[in-house]
């Protein structure tokens, strides 16, 4: 390769060395979140609306369980959802598996009669875990299935050590206005918000 373009976005650091140029056309995610796990009763940093569903959800007969792989696909693939993304996220979700997929843990939420109707899917890493994929069917809202998903992976990564809970990408200020739904709710539990606003470019 004798040429290469490369897109830089800092995270601390606030010189730009020569060489680089702000690139103001850039589809790269600039706002994130994350919950310090270092207290058995997390759900004090969760907003009364998350508590509040966090009932609900307990009260509905609803269950969330640890599956498979084959058996997330599976639900994934049978589950409708409102965004036109389904199987690029199918696709992530194999790819990492694939590369380890004893750093990749998934839950499945399944309403009262025992059907899978959302699922959660995180990847762990050096005492950190991030969202990886979701899903959400029409008849998880009313059971606020999402919320247990939530729960779940908190509990279980307390159990495990985890510090840090993160919760990926967030909608900027000019984002699109699909991430809005998954952007308000992941707000509901999340302590402590960042912004990566600026990326730069060099061409070698």
């Amino acid at each position: 390769m004798k040429h290469a373009f490369v897109t830089w976005i800092p995270y601390s650091r606030t010189d730009i060395p020569a060489g680089w140029r702000r690139l103001y056309l850039s589809d790269h995610y600039q706002e994130t979140g994350y919950t310090i796990l270092d207290d058995v009763n997390y759900k004090k940093k969760w907003n009364e609306r998350a508590r509040r569903a966090q009932k609900k959800f307990l009260a509905s007969g609803a269950t969330v369980r640890a599956v498979t792989p084959a058996e997330f696909i599976e639900a994934f693939q049978k589950t409708k959802v409102k965004h036109w993304y389904k199987g690029s996220y199918i696709t992530y979700y194999k790819k990492m598996v694939t590369l380890d997929a004893t750093s990749v843990r998934q839950w499945l939420c399944f309403d009262p009669a025992g059907n899978p109707v959302a699922g959660l899917a995180v990847h762990d890493y050096a005492g950190v875990s991030v969202h990886l994929v979701a899903f959400t069917g029409k008849k998880a809202y009313p059971l606020q299935g999402g919320t247990g998903l939530i729960d779940i992976w908190f509990s279980d990564s307390y159990e495990k050590g985890i510090r840090y809970i993160t919760f990926d990408q967030l909608k900027n200020r000019n984002g699109p206005s699909d991430q809005k739904g998954y952007t308000d709710f992941k707000l509901n539990f999340i302590e402590h918000r960042m912004s990566f606003p600026k990326a730069y470019f060099r061409v070698f």
